[in-house]
This record gives C-alpha cells, structure tokens and sequence, in this order.
C-alpha cells in the first residue's frame, strides 16, 4: 500500500431516508449531521465521494443520510430542498448551513467548518488540508477519471483512492411527483364510483 494512503472502513457510514420520522430522528441528533439531497439522476460519482468522505477518521463523529427526493420529494421542498444535488447541514434539528450543486472545495471547507466549530471530530488539521489539497488538483480531470475508470490502476482492497466530483449545478426537484400522486387518486376515487354505478345498475336491471 502506497504510503500516505488513507485505508476506509469496507461499509458505507452513510444511512438512507426511509420516512418523514426517520429523517426528523437524524436531524434531531446532537453531533453534526449532514443530509445528502439526491435522486435517480444524480451523477454517481457524487454518491460515490460522499460514501468515501463519511469513512473518513476526521469525519467519524459526524452522521451522514441520503436522502432520495424521487421519493420524498414534498418533504424535501417542505424542508426548503428545490434542487439536487444539495446539502444541508444539521446539528439538535437547526438547520445550520446548507449548499446546492457540487463544488467540492466549498463542500469540503463548509464541512470542515462545521467540525471545528463543534467538538464533534478531532480530526488532525494536516488531515482536512491534505484532502482539501488532493480536492484541488484532480476535480477537472475527476469526471474523465470516471468515464474511463477501467484503465485506473489496481489498488488494494482495503484501500480507496478518494477522487472529486466534478463540478455539477443543482437542478430543481420534481413536484410533479406529488401531483401524479394526488392525479392517480383521484382516478382511483373515480374507478370506484363508476363501479359502485355499474352494480347499481345492474341490480336494478335485474
């Protein structure tokens, strides 16, 4: 293993949204938490970075939840989230700062920002800068990295190369989604009523 090579836990630390409850449960924690706003067509490599930051040790005391606006998506914009990607950052259920799109050297630096302001991580500072660094020098070439990632050099197994994202706006949430939802309801209400009328029918023709 290369030295200076950070080694990461096997298991992603980030915890998806199952419910409005179970989103109000993480939000509500007292450590630092940080809520990863993205749906089906957000760009993998996001979720991918976000996965390898949380098993990071400067980051081991902060909490990280996915959060999937295709399925949530009036909770989402009822806790202000029109756009994805987007992040929000938690701490006893105030909303203590929050970003859309990615730009991870803004990302890194409101989330390094957080930790110090807390006693929540003890990570190093040489730590945070080394990763700020490596965040400078390969974001441009980042999205190409990905594109053509089967030519990238084995590593260890046990071992991650921790790669930016490319730079990527927000785009708005679909509130369509509630609307198809209320829409096929009130289909369904109307289905019914059209066979309650058709029995009607036709135990007065018999």
């Amino acid at each position: 293993m290369a030295r200076g090579a950070r080694r990461l836990a096997p298991l992603t630390r980030v915890q998806p949204v199952n419910s409005e409850a179970g989103f109000q449960k993480q939000i509500s924690r007292s450590n630092l938490v940080l809520v990863y706003f993205m749906n089906s067509r957000s760009p993998a490599d996001i979720t991918k970075y976000i996965n390898q930051i949380s098993k990071l040790a400067e980051y081991r005391k902060v909490t990280f939840v996915k959060f999937d606006t295709d399925k949530f998506s009036s909770l989402a914009v009822k806790h202000g989230v029109f756009t994805t990607p987007s992040f929000q950052f938690y701490r006893n259920k105030v909303l203590l700062d929050s970003m859309s799109g990615m730009v991870s050297q803004r990302f890194i630096k409101m989330l390094d920002e957080h930790c110090k302001s807390s006693k929540d991580s003890r990570g190093s500072p040489f730590g945070a800068s080394l990763i700020v660094l490596l965040l400078g020098v390969v974001a441009v070439g980042a999205w190409n990295w990905f594109g053509n990632h089967k030519n990238a050099k084995k590593t260890e197994v046990a071992t991650e190369q921790i790669e930016a994202p490319a730079n990527v706006e927000a785009e708005p949430v679909k509130k369509e989604t509630v609307e198809e939802e209320e829409e096929e309801e009130e289909e369904d209400e109307e289905e019914e009523d059209e066979e309650e009328e058709e029995d009607e029918e036709e135990k007065e023709y018999v």
